[in-house]
């Protein structure tokens, strides 16, 4: 059977066009890691909160390579990106972060703001895991601790502050049975929106933690944490199960205005300060049964 000539032009002109897409794209990546065209705020503190503080308008903006990104990621520094940049300038891989975490020696945060992170954050590094007698912590922690069986921790010493970034992947720092183990960080996830799972079980929270403004799309499982200051979750939206199940809130606790569309528990859970729920929207079943409040200061009204 013959082919007609036009026929094989257009054949080969399809290969071409597929064998050429590859080229493309490592092209495309290659401008991005060598040319500085990643634009960052080049200190996202100064002047904060001074009277003159206009937000990032009032900062200097600067471009960068994503080498750059990746070495300010290795020696602690913020990288808050510039508003208005597509996508895959601000993105950044979870491999990137966790590495940092399981090499650094005296970084004290990971600050990243306004940035897509792909994979999941898995922060049960294995060269981070010490003896939960080891840690520095109150006593009643530890024995909150050995009371739902865990015996080591995976201490992630930078506190981990990941603000207005979409992260798609899952948030992995719960109960591992095998080796009863669990994850003690310090996090803030401010106006962040989490596309898989959260799975904080029986995690030891140091520090305020924060979470304000955010949301989780899947399932999020706090139960049997333990937050030790402030726990933060003022206007957060979760759309999947939550439990909040036998957990320990060893200070102030804020859901003001927080929204739970599918179930959510807080059984068993321990309140021992202030605690405010106003304005909280339940949508479907929310279980308090045998929750514990210690605080005068206990505000559980729902939005009508």
């Amino acid at each position: 059977m013959k082919i007609p000539f036009k026929n094989l032009s257009f054949i080969f002109s399809i290969s071409l066009i597929v064998l050429a897409l590859p080229l493309y794209s490592y092209a495309k990546d290659e401008v991005i890691e060598r040319e500085k065209n990643i634009l960052i705020i080049k200190d996202p503190y100064k002047d904060f909160g001074s009277e003159d503080y206009g937000g990032d308008n009032e900062h200097e903006v600067v471009g960068v390579s994503l080498q750059t990104i990746r070495d300010l990621i290795k020696k602690g520094k913020p990288i808050h990106f510039a508003k208005g940049q597509y996508g895959e300038i601000r993105t950044i891989k979870s491999e990137w972060i966790l590495g940092v975490l399981d090499n650094e020696t005296d970084i004290k945060a990971i600050d990243i703001d306004n940035a897509i992170i792909t994979g999941n954050l898995d922060f049960c590094i294995a060269s981070k895991l010490v003896d939960i007698e080891e840690c520095d912590i109150r006593e009643d922690a530890k024995k909150h601790l050995r009371l739902y069986e865990v015996e080591k921790t995976y201490l992630i010493s930078p506190s981990i502050k990941l603000s207005n970034c979409r992260i798609e992947g899952n948030i992995l720092a719960g109960y591992n049975e095998d080796i009863l183990s669990n994850v003690m960080l310090n996090c803030k996830f401010d106006n962040s929106i989490v596309l898989g799972t959260v799975n904080l079980s029986r995690s030891y929270i140091r520090g305020y933690s924060s979470f304000d403004s955010a949301a989780f799309k899947n399932d999020v499982d706090f139960s049997y944490a333990y937050f030790d200051k402030w726990a933060i979750f003022r206007n957060a939206n979760f759309y999947g199960k939550t439990d909040f199940g036998v957990v320990q809130f060893s200070s102030g606790t804020n859901f003001i205005n927080s929204k739970f569309n599918n179930s959510v528990s807080f059984f068993g859970s321990n309140f021992i300060d202030d605690v405010y729920f106003d304005r909280a929207n339940f949508g479907k079943t929310a279980n308090f049964y045998l929750a514990k409040f210690h605080s005068e200061n206990v505000d559980l009204l729902p939005k009508n």
